[in-house]
């Protein structure tokens, strides 16, 4: 993950290496989620916010790049009618599937 602290006009970039130990090639999708650690309203666990499929050749290794922008973390708040990025903690999840014990987590703040 590129920042530890973002804005709500910041881009949340996340990157990983994806390789094929196998021996014939396949196609695997890196997901990444997103979970705020301390909402002010009822909130998913986890939020998938990205994704990308990645094909390799046996013993190939790929890195991929997710990003996400800080406006999408966003949820509405009905009593101001507009959508607000939550100031606080996150974390971010990269993993093949959410469920991924497996998974890299890293934290991050959303600061005014």
């Amino acid at each position: 993950m590129e920042a530890e602290e973002l804005t709500e006009d910041d881009v949340l970039r996340a990157s990983v290496e994806v390789a094929n130990a196998e021996a014939c090639s396949g196609t695997d999708v890196v997901q990444l989620y997103v979970s705020a650690k301390q909402s002010q309203v009822e909130r998913p666990v986890k939020e998938l916010k990205a994704f990308k499929r990645v094909g390799l050749e046996p013993g190939d290794v790929e890195h991929v790049s997710l990003e996400v922008l800080a406006q999408d973390l966003a949820y509405y708040d009905e009593d101001a009618s507009s959508w607000v990025v939550e100031p606080g903690a996150y974390e971010v999840i990269v993993a093949r599937n959410s469920e991924d014990a497996k998974a890299f987590r890293a934290r991050f703040r959303i600061i005014a």
